[in-house]
């Protein structure tokens, strides 16, 4: 008797420890992708953005025209960089859950384990006879179904805990390989982070150096630096004409800008360039200024100052990503070398809603926003209007 009652109790323990293959799962680590191929994927990003770099500095294109080609690459470069960030901020927050559900898992598996072995220990201690003969000595008929059935259910439920435990261990190895894959796939993403962050900094030095470049060419009085001189002059004249225009034009809205402008930033920032008279501070750049520069990190937000409709949203080689909005009241503000722009011709914004990000495009030497204020058709200066 002793003998059969080992060889059962060992029969579950086999059970219980052995390994269990885990089925073919259809958790989110398949929707995840080979980091293989990821990882390739990346290096073929890396070539193509090295070629593109090569490719720009064969070119030999005029200034604006440059700047313009820069800017575009890099506002390019910028919105899939947004992209692969939230991307990464995706994944960490699924490995995060994932990490959760397994821990969770793992306790459940360690408990399930620990009460089968306590079923175990009690039937090899306190069991003195069989099922078999637990039946056969039934008294009578009657007893006999009632043992039959009492030992069904031992069994079945002997057999549910079995399965759920196996069940369990399946979903353990499962989400252990979905973290795992997770994991892998938040390598290849910091990878592609940097990778477009060195991809934009090249983008920008690139840029730097063009205007560099130019500025001495400036200083040397080159005949070639002086069209280009001319030409980002007028190019500047443009875009004041054509915002003075619009002011003129939309005139007195009837609508009136309520409580104020806030602060046009995320941050505070750094006045570099006070409104009105100033020394240029790269070549083409206005010698009075009609606005104020707040130096401040590349990609932070810009705000609309006031409650107002857009009125302009658009590119240009000289003032970059650049967004005009109509208060009312005859005012309105000006956002000029965003990196990106989020808002489009028409749009109805509210006070501190982004419409922007802090960028470099245009005739800029650093990362800034250029914000400016017109008055009925007249620019004053913004610092009447807004404080950090």
């Amino acid at each position: 008797m002793k003998i059969r009652k080992m060889i059962a109790y060992i029969s579950i323990c086999t059970l219980l420890a052995g390994t269990v293959v885990p089925q073919r799962y259809n958790s989110k680590a398949d929707e995840l992708g080979d980091a293989e191929q990821e990882k390739q994927r990346l290096k073929d990003r890396k070539e193509e953005a090295e070629k593109e770099l090569s490719t720009l500095e064969e070119e030999k294109d005029d200034l604006l025209d440059s700047i313009e080609k820069l800017d575009k690459k890099m506002e390019s470069v910028s919105e899939h960089l947004d992209e692969v960030n939230k991307n990464y901020s995706k994944a960490s927050s699924e490995l995060e859950t994932l990490t959760g559900e397994l821990s969770l898992a793992e306790q459940k598996e360690a408990s399930q384990y620990a009460t089968m072995k306590k079923r175990i220990k009690y039937m090899y201690e306190n069991g003195n006879q069989s099922y078999l003969d637990i039946i056969l000595s039934a008294k009578n008929i009657g007893d006999f179904l009632n043992r039959v059935e009492y030992v069904n259910k031992i069994t079945t439920y002997d057999n549910k805990m079995l399965k759920e435990y196996k069940n369990t261990k399946n979903e353990v190895t499962e989400k252990k390989a979905a973290a795992q894959e997770k994991k892998s796939q938040l390598e290849v993403l910091q990878e592609e982070v940097t990778l477009e962050q060195d991809n934009l900094k090249a983008l920008s030095d690139k840029k730097q150096k063009r205007l560099k470049e130019y500025t001495t060419s400036i200083d040397t009085k080159s005949e070639e630096a002086k069209a280009y001189q001319k030409k980002i002059e007028k190019k500047e004249k443009e875009i004041e004409q054509l915002l003075l225009k619009q002011a003129k034009d939309t005139g007195f809205s009837g609508e009136r800008v309520e409580d104020g402008f806030i602060w046009p930033l995320a941050v505070s920032g750094r006045i570099t360039s006070h409104f009105g008279r100033r020394s240029a501070p790269t070549a083409g750049a206005s010698t009075f200024h009609k606005g104020i520069d707040i130096a401040a990190p590349a990609g932070t937000a810009i705000y609309a100052a006031a409650d107002g409709t857009v009125t302009t949203s658009v590119y240009s080689s000289s003032a970059g990503n650049y967004v005009m909005i109509n208060h009312g009241n005859g005012l309105f503000t000006v956002y000029m070398h965003a990196s990106r722009r989020y808002c489009k011709v028409g749009d109805k914004v509210s006070q501190g809603e982004q419409i922007a990000a802090v960028g470099s495009t245009g005739i800029s030497t650093g990362a800034h926003l250029h914000f400016g204020v017109i008055s009925n058709g007249n620019y004053v200066n913004p610092e009447n209007y807004v404080s950090r």
